[in-house]
């Protein structure tokens, strides 16, 4: 699948909105705040699947199918607020 230049940016927009520091300056990203941002800029589960096929690291193959169910397939009231989105290299 070919994202366009828009979607691409959209999935890069909404990781980047999503991203926090903690105290001790480390990047993480909370998948309920992922979430929000997706929904918010219409990036289809297809499409940010194909993106972190594209771009994540290929020891990450078997989480992209997990954490896609987390953030298209689970209520918004269910998802644990202190899990993370584990890619953090290579995505922008």
């Amino acid at each position: 699948m070919k994202l366009s230049i828009r979607d691409i940016e959209y999935i890069r927009q909404s990781l980047k909105k999503a991203e926090t520091l903690n105290s001790r300056n480390e990047r993480s990203i909370p998948i309920y705040k992922l979430r929000k941002n997706l929904i918010e800029n219409n990036v289809l589960e297809d499409d940010f699947k194909a993106y972190l096929y594209q771009y994540a690291p290929q020891t990450m193959r078997d989480y992209i199918e997990e954490v896609s169910k987390q953030l298209y397939h689970t209520p918004a009231e269910d998802i644990d607020h202190d899990l993370t989105f584990l890619i953090t290299s290579g995505l922008c």
